[in-house]
């Protein structure tokens, strides 16, 4: 991701493009996130903040820049202004917009399910760097409504779970209600959830091809 941020600083002042876009923001789904990505930010020498609508440098030329990532959840995110909620509307379309554990705009949640329209009215005329890594799990769940078709013409890298856990950069599990000397039951344990993931796979496969 501060790799997409810099390249893209790169070329759109070597196009001299700057101008045409607004601020960065990331969007990730939940607090804990957005705290661990702005102290990553800072340790990549980022500048970063949270998004915020106070003040009245909004729509500045200081604010509206590529200079900072401004950082949200996407629960703040509403059509609307109100207490907790920020209208996208007031953000202009024209940010470059980062998005972590793209794959949850995609879900039904009631607070995720209008992302795509918020992405839209982000990055309309920006651009959007979306990362996950279940996205062909939840396009599959999104259904028929063009998201597939979308999704499939704008992968940039595809590196999937199975492939970097494998490569030692996914979590190690833990099954905290079995005890630890019992191998047998775990062994049952991890068969029938593996059974389990196996059969759901097979039903989305055959209702995505009928």
């Amino acid at each position: 991701m501060h790799t997409n941020v810099r390249q893209f600083r790169h070329y759109a002042r070597q196009h001299q493009r700057i101008g045409d876009y607004g601020q960065i923001i990331l969007i990730t789904p939940n607090e804990r996130l957005s705290d661990q990505h702005l102290l990553e930010c800072r340790e990549s020498s980022l500048e970063s903040e949270r998004l915020s609508q106070d003040g009245g440098d909004l729509f500045s030329g200081e604010r509206k820049s590529l200079s900072r990532v401004a950082i949200s959840e996407i629960t703040k995110l509403g059509t609307e202004q109100g207490k907790k909620k920020m209208a996208v509307d007031s953000f202009g379309d024209g940010n470059l917009l980062l998005v972590d554990e793209g794959h949850r705009g995609l879900g039904s949640a009631s607070e995720e399910k209008g992302w795509l329209s918020h992405r839209n009215k982000l990055a309309g005329r920006g651009f959007t760097f979306e990362y996950s890594a279940t996205f062909k799990e939840a396009v599959v769940a999104a259904g028929d409504n063009g998201v597939e078709e979308s999704y499939a013409k704008n992968i940039l890298f595809d590196y999937g779970y199975r492939y970097f856990y494998e490569d030692g950069y996914g979590k190690d599990y833990r099954i905290f209600n079995l005890p630890e000397k019992e191998t047998r039951q775990r062994y049952t344990y991890l068969t029938a959830a593996l059974l389990a993931f196996t059969s759901s796979s097979d039903i989305s496969t055959k209702s995505t091809e009928s």
